[in-house]
């Protein structure tokens, strides 16, 4: 959930799924490429000539590195906007990521989302692999 602004008590949902694959490259790396789905309920509360200029549907494909530390995974990745989310933000986005492997195949983690040098979400995730 985010805040709409700084001064709102209103909170939105922001739901979203990830798939991707990850290749192991060396004992403690890994590549990672996929694509997202993110459904920004935020959008739908702004103004009508702000909302025009805002998806509320979002496909970003995204690629990066994961540092393997046993139970623990630390993420770090690209990710690029198929469509254009708004003139503020452009197409291109970084997220650091922490995971921790709760079970064999099942993972939880914490992600913080920046546009250019400026945090935009964190986000909490339940993970499944096979």
């Amino acid at each position: 959930m985010k805040d709409l602004s700084a001064s709102s008590e209103q909170k939105y949902p922001v739901v979203g799924v990830t798939f991707y694959t990850s290749k192991v490259v060396s004992r403690i790396n890994a590549l990672h490429f996929g694509a997202s789905y993110v459904w920004d309920g935020t959008i739908r509360e702004l103004p009508k000539q702000l909302e025009e200029d805002m998806q509320v549907h979002n496909f970003p494909l995204i690629g990066g590195n994961e540092f393997l530390m046993g139970r623990f995974v630390f993420s770090q990745a690209l990710g690029v906007y198929i469509q254009k989310l708004k003139a503020s933000t452009g197409r291109v986005y970084h997220h650091w990521g922490l995971y921790y492997n709760v079970f064999r195949n099942v993972l939880v983690g914490v992600n913080l989302k920046t546009h250019r040098h400026v945090a935009d979400s964190i986000d909490f995730r339940i993970g499944y692999s096979w």
